[in-house]
């Protein structure tokens, strides 16, 4: 075999060296979601042209994304609190914006890799009392795949005051995973339109026995005569289990 000459073989790999030493020279481009307050005013613009919400969400990544050392335990209980604090602010603008800021608030759900921040302003659609509001909340609740993320949904909308919100927790009472139909019957706590409903589901044999148990303790938070009446009527129901006529007993006397 025929070898070529050292001198030779590095002239020859001066180029492809060159070539490597100048693409990791090259700077990583920022990431969508990434600790990069930089690349989230990027996103962020879309954010219904609320400067002071825009700010908040940078506020909560940089708290998140920055690398810390060693802390002490109040320092640990310092950065929990500016956390919060950041959480709270991010929440409350979402809660008092416009249908302009509703709409971006569930574009970000939809385009952020961070579950945190999901979670955040998924929280903040709950504030808000708009149907804009309620209806991306049911978006949030069909499109999401991590079941947190369908639970705070839920969550969500037990929390709004904005139309046509208990319809859609109705909706989830047939919900295929019983973890979900279960927090949508705790949601629907004292929501009297779902009284008929609740009481359906807490009389259903077929149904999962715990989100039969969360609709017959919500039929205790509805303080009007046709819940108390759906309430006693299961418990006089020699049909039903034991246990949620017995549980049905309980809510009666606590009312």
């Amino acid at each position: 075999m025929r070898r070529l000459p050292l001198a030779a073989l590095s002239l020859a790999l001066l180029p492809l060296l060159a070539g490597v030493g100048w693409w990791l020279s090259q700077p990583e481009p920022p990431e969508v979601g990434s600790g990069t307050p930089s690349a989230r005013r990027t996103v962020l613009t879309r954010t219904g042209g609320d400067a002071e919400l825009e700010r908040a969400v940078v506020e909560l990544d940089a708290l998140y994304g920055e690398r810390r050392g060693y802390l002490t335990p109040e320092e640990t209980e310092a950065l929990k609190r500016q956390r919060s604090a950041a959480a709270e602010a991010i929440a409350a603008r979402i809660g008092a914006g416009d249908a302009a800021v509703v709409a971006a608030t569930l574009d970000r759900i939809r385009t952020t890799e961070a579950s945190r921040e999901k979670l955040v302003l998924i929280a903040g659609l709950g504030r808000n009392p708009s149907a804009e509001a309620v209806a991306a909340l049911g978006a949030v609740y069909e499109e999401a795949e991590l079941f947190r993320l369908r639970e705070e949904a839920l969550r969500a909308l037990g929390r709004s005051e904005g139309p046509g919100h208990a319809e859609l927790l109705v909706r989830a009472l047939g919900a295929d995973d019983a973890g979900l139909s279960q927090i949508a019957a705790m949601a629907l706590y004292g929501e009297a339109e779902a009284v008929s409903d609740l009481a359906s589901v807490a009389s259903s044999p077929y149904g999962e026995i715990n989100t039969r148990l969360e609709a017959v303790s919500s039929l205790g938070g509805v303080q009007e005569e046709e819940s108390l009446a759906a309430l006693e009527q299961i418990r006089d129901d020699d049909g039903l289990e034991p246990r949620v006529r017995q549980y049905a007993e309980r809510v009666i006397e606590r009312r």
